[in-house]
């Protein structure tokens, strides 16, 4: 595989940024490749993907670009009504410039995303909101961002709902809680196959399940993969390899 990082300018956020994007170099690799975008947990750059789980060796076998974008924050995908532009950014520029500068699909059945914790939150709302876009979605432990959700952290990690609320106010705005933009996905002809993982020793286990069991009702019947585990990289390499498996990857031919 050949591991490339990107340096580019953004408009939708103003600035310059990167992403690391892996790229088939097996000579029976046959383009344009499927592509599946990687995102990143809080806090994280655009290398965190690498260093937490081996992604190029997972993705060896497959006629698949990855691309790992530089996070901005826990919960920042959202457009700031002052500054950066960043749904904009994560949901239509990134996978414009990528498909200028990489030889991949740009079919709708070719096109994935993925992540964990807050990055798997971002990719949940790329595949309610984009299903046009994006065909299949995996998400490992996200922070399902509900109003719910900020009432519990209030108490219990007074330093991450001051984060929330920063971004979002409290009351949160209807617009961004998950369970609406599930609700409003169900409404649209095309939707986003899911995949859905938490490990049971997991303090989210118990708001996945909620997910889960509410996108079933609504008509999604997501995969849903749970096991011992807590939020932490060995329980995200496990269920990233479930979700590769569920995936229509396209093989390399040897």
């Amino acid at each position: 595989m050949a591991l490339i990082t990107a340096n580019f300018y953004s408009n939708a956020l103003g600035t310059g940024t990167s992403a690391t994007v892996i790229l088939p170099d097996n000579k029976a690799a046959a383009p344009p490749y499927q592509v599946l975008y990687l995102m990143g947990g809080g806090f994280t750059d655009h290398t965190y993907m690498m260093r937490e789980i081996p992604v190029e060796r997972y993705v060896w076998d497959y006629n698949l670009a990855v691309v790992m974008p530089y996070m901005a924050g826990r919960y920042l995908y959202k457009n700031m009504p002052y500054g950066e532009q960043w749904w904009d950014y994560y949901s239509q520029e990134l996978p414009e410039i990528c498909e200028k500068m990489f030889n991949i699909s740009k079919e709708r059945k070719d096109t994935f995303v993925a992540g964990n914790s807050g990055g798997a939150l971002c990719a949940l709302k790329l595949g309610l909101q984009k299903p046009e876009k994006f065909s299949a979605v995996g998400a490992v432990f996200p922070p399902l961002l509900s109003q719910p959700f900020v009432n519990e952290l209030r108490g219990n990690a007074p330093w991450r709902y001051e984060q929330i609320a920063h971004f979002y106010g409290d009351p949160m705005d209807p617009e961004y809680d998950i369970f609406n933009i599930l609700k409003n996905a169900s409404t649209k002809e095309q939707k986003a196959d899911l995949y859905l993982c938490c490990g049971t020793e997991d303090a989210l286990f118990e708001i996945n399940t909620k997910f889960r069991d509410r996108a079933t009702e609504l008509g999604f019947n997501p995969n849903w993969y749970q096991g011992p585990g807590t939020h932490s990289a060995d329980f995200f390499a496990e269920g990233f390899l479930k979700i590769l498996d569920w995936l229509p990857l396209n093989r390399i031919q040897k």
